[in-house]
């Protein structure tokens, strides 16, 4: 899961991790100093693809 801190859902977000934290969810967390832009999920896109699929 990720986040910008640039008008973007950082306050859901930070909600949302602590139910998975309570709940003992595997997950992976971050925020980054964009907001909800092309470019934020161009610099996470790989991130995104080797957590799912395990490419490297």
């Amino acid at each position: 899961m990720s986040t910008g801190k640039i008008f973007d859902t950082e306050e859901g977000s930070r909600k949302m991790k602590s139910l998975l934290d309570k709940n003992a969810c595997t997950y992976q967390y971050v925020e980054v100093n964009q907001g909800h832009s092309w470019g934020n999920w161009r610099d996470l896109i790989d991130d995104m693809l080797i957590y799912f699929f395990g490419f490297k």
